[in-house]
């Protein structure tokens, strides 16, 4: 592959710059799109944790994690599957965006203004805190719950957006060959969205007004991520042609698993059970010669 792009693009241009003009149609628009959502990504990541940090219990974040983020993200893993069942990619990307927009517009034109009327002063005092400091953390996280579900949403952004629907919509519109040469180049997307994004914070002390104001430039971005996302769906269902290069082979189409019937087939796995089994013997054998 390598001689190959040697012969069609000179040896300096296959490493420097490896695309076809033809190819601009598609690789632009999906540079932008990674940009942006890479620059969400990195804006969200630093504005949760400074959100958090504000209320003074850092300890918060742990909490979050265990009991928020973890069982938010297998809620929306099942919802995910089973809008991969009865949507199709594009709509199941605008769904997937539209409902962090939802969110984020919320938490920015009606949670944040609502502060102090929606956190749990009366119920969750200081001294309550104080009082159970074990569960410190974690009644904070229910004390300070719109940080806590922004914190929750972020993470989610990242998961959903950034490492599933882009990737996705990418795989399907792109060649093997061509995904050898544009991927690498797209994800340079990622490095100029952390340089934008410290643009964005540097000059803005970390007071949460500014940090708002953050969360407000990411509703913006979403925006206008969905109305590029728009344009290149309808480009490609106007000439699929320029998008579609290889035509993939119809496979037998098989009947797909709902997430508990997953776990059930994972459990009953030939596979796992001889990892288990082997595991067992690995110990029998490590106590036989400790006892020895």
């Amino acid at each position: 592959m390598t001689m190959e792009n040697n012969k069609k693009f000179g040896r300096i241009r296959s490493i420097i710059f490896p695309i076809y003009r033809h190819e601009l149609r598609k690789f632009i628009p999906l540079a932008v799109i990674f940009l942006i959502i890479s620059l969400n990504y990195s804006v969200l990541r630093n504005v949760k944790d400074l959100f958090i940090f504000s209320t003074g219990v850092g300890e918060t974040i742990n909490y979050i994690k265990t009991v928020g983020v973890l069982p938010f993200t297998i809620i929306l893993t099942i919802i995910y599957g089973r809008l991969s069942r009865v949507v199709d990619r594009d709509t199941r990307f605008m769904i997937v965006v539209g409902y962090f927009l939802v969110f984020f517009g919320f938490f920015y034109f009606f949670l944040y203004p609502n502060m102090d009327k929606l956190v749990l002063y009366q119920w969750l005092g200081d001294d309550t805190l104080e009082k159970y400091a074990r569960w410190r953390g974690f009644l904070a996280s229910i004390k300070y719950w719109p940080f806590s579900l922004l914190y929750m949403n972020a993470e989610a952004w990242g998961t959903f957006v950034l490492g599933v629907s882009f990737w996705t919509f990418a795989n399907e519109i792109t060649s093997l060959e061509q995904a050898k040469r544009i991927y690498s180049f797209i994800s340079l997307s990622s490095g100029a969205a952390l340089i934008l994004s410290g643009i964005f914070l540097s000059p803005l002390r970390p007071t949460l007004r500014n940090l708002n104001l953050l969360v407000g430039v990411t509703f913006c971005l979403m925006l206008l991520l969905l109305v590029i996302y728009s344009a290149l769906a309808r480009d490609i269902r106007r000439k699929p042609e320029l998008y579609r290069i290889e035509q993939k082979t119809e496979k037998k189409k098989k009947a797909k698993k709902s997430f508990i019937q997953s776990l059930k087939f994972l459990a009953k796995s030939d596979y796992l059970l001889l990892i288990k089994k082997n595991r067992k013997r690995k110990r029998r054998l490590k106590n036989h010669s400790y006892n020895r």
